[in-house]
């Protein structure tokens, strides 16, 4: 396996990024470094190359993902992906993100809406990446 550790903080911060829409707090970045060495390590070499290409050519992470879900290629990423969740779900900032501290059934339906209706574009998106053959 090529040693990648080079890219580990560009790849910490593209995954935070596509999460979340901001840059990727210092505490939460040297956190997750060590769980891209143990995921890696059990990756195989065309789950590797065909996630740094991803991770490389600066696509939409999120899209990937998705789609890459939905037809079982880019597992890496889903993994990694799956990581960063739960590690960022322990930091503070991001508790309004994952805890919902008011209750309105009108608010929640169109917080529901939303979400399908953004999952749907990304999983298209996502698709149409895949399709191209650059990415897994």
């Amino acid at each position: 396996m090529p040693n990648l550790q080079h890219l580990y903080p560009a790849e910490a911060s593209a995954i935070y990024r596509a999460l979340f829409g901001r840059d990727i707090p210092p505490i939460l970045a040297q956190r997750f470094l060590p769980v891209i060495e143990r995921l890696n390590a059990a990756a195989s070499p065309a789950e590797l190359a065909d996630y740094y290409r991803a991770i490389e050519t600066q696509a939409d992470l999120e899209a990937l993902e998705l789609a890459g879900r939905l037809t079982g290629r880019l597992p890496l990423l889903t993994r990694k992906m799956q990581a960063m969740v739960t590690l960022a779900e322990t930091l503070p900032e991001n508790q309004p993100l994952y805890v919902n501290r008011r209750s309105s059934f009108l608010a929640g339906a169109a917080a529901m809406a939303w979400a399908a209706a953004h999952s749907v574009r990304q999983g298209v998106k996502g698709l149409w990446l895949l399709r191209g053959g650059a990415h897994g």
